[in-house]
């Protein structure tokens, strides 16, 4: 049956870009494309389980391509681990998630699909990864939530964001709760690449604090990206960026953690995968350490 399906899925991908992805999109299903050929020889030299395991890293990179995020090597010393992800993603109205998950699917499912000679199936997708053992990472087009699982871990948070506007005005932010608190730091620049925000602030992540932001006058309206550290929703130790009202270009998240013997990275995909001997299901791994 899923066999079936999948025959039925042949040539589904262009034309729902025709329709609905438009160009933007467009680009990305030619580079995949592209990565699906050049692989195509390789992937014959392999037996099944090597096979599984090659096409997981391949939607990995897939899926980080896709977002424009890439993962720094993690730095881990006797006192910490620091963890840099860049070109996080762009908040705002003309974000679309949704449709470059679509993508991605049917780019695995059809191309990647017919180049291992595999049926692959993507059970479910979103925009959230785990970073184990320190917290869910969420992102939707408008805010990224990160749940820590232990806010007692986290020694340092900095984000830095580009708005896409020029016309800053007000700023505010908390003041700070204790010296034995995560440093939260929020840098801000405008259009022009010029920082018109910086502030650092100890905050707990037990309590609801205000949050820090800067705004913008959008033709009179005032609107803001913000920064919220804290118990969010009755959840403690939650961390939320939002940008709903202009697009906001998140540059980089650092976080510097208590120190881990490990770092493992998952996706929000799950795929199943199967074949001549084998059938399996499979989270895709971004990084480990």
């Amino acid at each position: 049956m899923i066999k079936n399906l999948l025959k039925t899925k042949k040539g589904i991908l262009f034309s729902l870009l025709t329709a609905f992805l438009v160009l933007p999109l467009f680009f990305y299903s030619s580079h995949f494309l592209q990565v699906s050929k050049d692989t195509e020889e390789h992937i014959a030299t392999l037996n099944m389980a090597d096979k599984s395991q090659f096409i997981s890293s391949q939607i990995g990179t897939m899926y980080l391509h896709l977002l424009g995020m890439q993962i720094n090597d993690s730095n881990t010393n006797a006192t910490a681990t620091t963890l840099t992800i860049t070109n996080v993603t762009t908040l705002g109205p003309t974000s679309n998630l949704a449709g470059k998950l679509l993508l991605l699917q049917q780019v695995t499912e059809d191309m990647l699909a017919n180049y291992s000679n595999m049926g692959i199936v993507v059970l479910s997708s979103d925009s959230s990864f785990r970073i184990d053992p320190y917290g869910l990472f969420m992102i939707n087009d408008s805010e990224i939530r990160i749940e820590f699982f232990n806010a007692s871990s986290i020694k340092k948070i900095n984000v830095q964001v580009r708005a896409l506007e020029d016309k800053n005005i007000s700023q505010g932010y908390p003041n700070n709760d204790g010296s034995n608190y995560p440093l939260i730091q929020f840098i801000t620049k405008r259009a022009d690449k010029t920082e018109v925000f910086a502030v650092n602030r100890t905050l707990n992540p037990t309590e609801y604090n205000a949050p820090l932001y800067q705004n913008f006058n959008l033709s009179g309206v005032i609107e803001n990206v913000s920064l919220t550290f804290g118990q969010i929703d009755g959840t403690s130790g939650v961390l939320l960026l939002q940008s709903p009202s202009f697009s906001t270009e998140v540059q980089s998240i650092t976080f510097v953690f208590d120190p881990s013997k490990y770092l493992t990275i998952t996706s929000g995909i799950n795929i199943s995968l199967y074949g001549s001997h084998l059938s399996k299901n499979a989270l895709i791994l971004l990084y480990t350490s």
